[in-house]
């Protein structure tokens, strides 16, 4: 499929002015539907299926049961064994 295109297109939208009212009212729109869909039990549970994603690629073998800090900030004196 062939398409042309003006090389110029860019700076036509941006000198019209009816453009940019146009595009901040679709962004505004499009932020306003996000934010409801992100409050509805869908977006809930979009929200829970990306945490889970990221526990698991952060614990691939799941979460260590006790965090016990840095190799190196294990002491090796007294009565820790």
């Amino acid at each position: 499929m062939l398409t042309a295109t003006q090389p110029d297109w860019q700076a036509q939208l941006a000198a019209d002015p009816a453009h940019a009212a146009w595009s901040d009212a679709r962004q505004a729109e499009d932020q306003r539907a996000f934010d409801a869909w992100l409050g509805s039990p869908k977006g809930h549970a979009w929200l829970a299926a990306e945490e889970q994603a990221e526990e698991t690629c952060r614990y691939p073998y799941g979460r260590p049961a006790q965090d016990t800090g840095w190799y190196w900030e294990m002491p090796t004196w007294g009565s820790a064994q």
